[in-house]
């Protein structure tokens, strides 16, 4: 049987006794809790983590060893006791010996999907996990309710989804579960109808006294605010010209120079005693923000849009920008026209909504 994960969801089995388990899983998402098992005194003994598009993590206890994944393929996982002190692990066709010194070297507990409580992206499990094997015997644990993606009209593997849509101003997204570099380059084209919104943040909730930085549209204006140590910079760039158009935003932050391009027009802000991002935080987009958003890439590598949608519904797939005008059409009656759709009553060779 296949069970299909909604983030905090999960399946448990107490195991006094293990000798193995085995599974296939993928997930949409570059991010996420996989598989955990505690020993018998309540400690994580083993996590395995989706990090990244071609990355999984095992962590035991405080080591960490990354091995190569697809995680929108099935991906197989076989875990063995091969001794008291020492298990073998197998990832595809990645293989890593575990040495245990611990006093309570054996799992006693293991869990698939996430934990039952947490907003954390790396505590939670959105997608499926099949041929469950337990100690040599398949196990058929209750499947879980469907989980949105699973009926979406587009293919799992669809990492070439280039735009999407945001239908409300109330969304917060985070782009980057972790940043985990004092640097980032960050580029994307955006198309909002509203005049005044948020774009992006990135905050550090546990120490506000560490920089912070805002993305806001003001008019005809991108605002870059920084806050560096106490006091807040602005970096500002107009953006009159692309009134009707996709508006690219390249951003640029090292530590002693931080760039906000779109277009042709530029502004650079140095900063003598430099500056570094939050690493606990993500980089989040919105709240404020209605539109579209397209071709995104983070420190020069492709964003796949395809989790955004998963995990908002307020999110939907593509967006056709601009929508055509009335007077490209012909309608008998009326026509209205907003940002994001064409709407006429009766028309010829087209459907009464375009969007």
């Amino acid at each position: 049987s296949t069970l299909l994960f909604n983030g905090t969801s999960n399946w448990s089995r107490y195991l006094p006794d293990f000798q193995q388990i085995s599974f296939e899983f993928l997930t949409p998402l570059s991010h996420g809790l996989v598989f955990h098992a505690i020993d018998k005194t309540g400690n994580s003994f083993l996590r395995l983590e989706v990090s990244s598009q071609r990355t999984c993590t095992f962590i035991h206890f405080s080591s960490k060893t990354p091995v190569s994944c697809t995680p929108t393929s099935w991906n197989y996982f076989n875990l063995v006791q091969t001794t008291t002190n020492s298990y073998s692990i197998n990832l595809n066709s990645e293989h890593v010996t575990i040495n245990s010194d611990s006093p309570n070297p054996s799992p006693s507990t293991i869990i698939l999907g996430g934990y039952g409580n947490t907003r954390t992206p790396y505590d939670q499990f959105f997608g499926k996990i099949s041929r469950v094997v337990v100690n040599e015997t398949p196990v058929t644990p209750p499947v879980n309710p469907q989980i949105p993606w699973v009926s979406q009209d587009f293919p799992l593997q669809n990492t070439s989804l280039t735009s999407i849509k945001f239908n409300s101003s109330s969304i917060q997204y985070p782009l980057l579960p972790r940043i985990t570099t004092p640097s980032l380059t960050l580029e994307f084209y955006f198309h909002s109808p509203d005049r005044m919104m948020g774009l992006l943040s990135i905050a550090d909730v546990t120490r506000w006294k560490r920089p912070y930085l805002r993305l806001a549209k003001s008019g005809e204006h991108l605002e870059l605010k920084l806050n560096l140590r106490g006091h807040e910079e602005m970096l500002t760039v107009d953006v009159t010209e692309h009134s009707d158009a996709w508006i690219r935003v390249f951003i640029d932050i090292q530590p002693h120079k931080t760039t906000l391009s779109t277009g042709n027009r530029s502004n650079q802000l140095k900063t003598d005693k430099g500056l570094r991002l939050p690493i606990v935080t993500p980089l989040t987009l919105g709240p404020g923000f209605r539109g579209c958003i397209r071709d995104v890439t983070i420190n020069n590598a492709r964003f796949s849009l395809v989790e955004m949608i998963i995990l908002n519904p307020a999110i939907s797939v593509g967006c056709m920008y601009p929508s055509p005008a009335c007077s490209e059409i012909t309608c008998s009656t009326s026509c209205s026209r907003t940002w994001d759709q064409t709407t006429c009553s009766t028309a010829s060779n087209f459907s009464s909504v375009l969007d």
